[in-house]
């Protein structure tokens, strides 16, 4: 089933659940309180193996996630979706609180309880919203050679050597003369973090911490946390994490 809007810009929306009652319960919810300002496009699906392969056709930007699915559960399901796209929003939605810690290290934005309760909703989806917006805007990068336009959620990492300055891209790298100074000013407020003198990172792509080193999500590598930093980045990973959980 899909509600669908012509509008190219439309925020992609997936709700899975195997029970059509949650399935209409999200959808009446989002035709609510999904902000007025933003257009969205919903795509429903019965099971894990239906979503995953739509998603490897047409990622969705938000999803409304269930556990308990018959066969694939949610967290797996989450966790295939991941190696696809790592920018997805996920809401996981159950009527069970015992797979709180499995949510909090996928790294899901939010953990609703079934019966969803319409002010705690009505306040996540307009967070969900300025969050994509985040992740979706874009930062000016200038090479020698062009200027490239790079979404800030594209953005894992960046590291400083001198006066050579790498963004590690989902993609890619970029390389450019400058400081990372001047990428902490503009990346302020977008979820970013110093792990180290020479390194800014983008928490949601945080997947640990072990040691004096931070493993980065879906093989990203590992980057170096040095004591100077290591108390501010972990409570600004902490507070990322939470917010997801509240």
């Amino acid at each position: 089933m899909n509600c669908c809007t012509d509008d190219k810009n439309a925020i992609k929306i997936a709700v899975c659940d195997d029970e059509q009652a949650c399935i209409d319960d999200v959808c009446s919810l989002l035709k609510k309180y999904f902000p007025e300002d933003a257009a969205y496009a919903v795509s429903c699906y019965c099971s894990g193996e239906e979503l995953i392969k739509a998603m490897e056709v047409q990622p969705a930007d938000i999803l409304f996630m269930d556990i308990e699915l018959a066969k694939l559960n949610g967290i797996e399901t989450v966790r295939q979706i991941k190696k696809i796209y790592r920018g997805c929003i996920v809401f996981f939605v159950t009527a069970h609180t015992s797979y709180i810690t499995e949510i909090f290290r996928l790294g899901s934005f939010q953990f609703l309880k079934k019966p969803i309760n319409e002010e705690d909703f009505a306040n996540d989806i307009k967070r969900a919203v300025q969050l994509y917006r985040r992740i979706h805007s874009k930062l000016e990068v200038r090479t020698e050679g062009a200027v490239r336009h790079v979404s800030v959620g594209d953005i894992v990492y960046i590291e400083v050597y001198r006066k050579q300055v790498k963004l590690v891209l989902r993609d890619g790298e970029i390389e450019h003369y400058g400081n990372i100074s001047a990428y902490e000013k503009r990346l302020s407020g977008y979820g970013f973090a110093k792990s180290h003198k020479s390194f800014l990172v983008n928490l949601r792509c945080v997947g640990g911490v072990e040691g004096d080193e931070i493993v980065m999500s879906d093989g990203a590598g590992r980057i170096p946390l040095s004591r100077s930093f290591r108390q501010s980045f972990i409570t600004e990973l902490t507070k990322s994490n939470a917010g997801k959980l509240l």
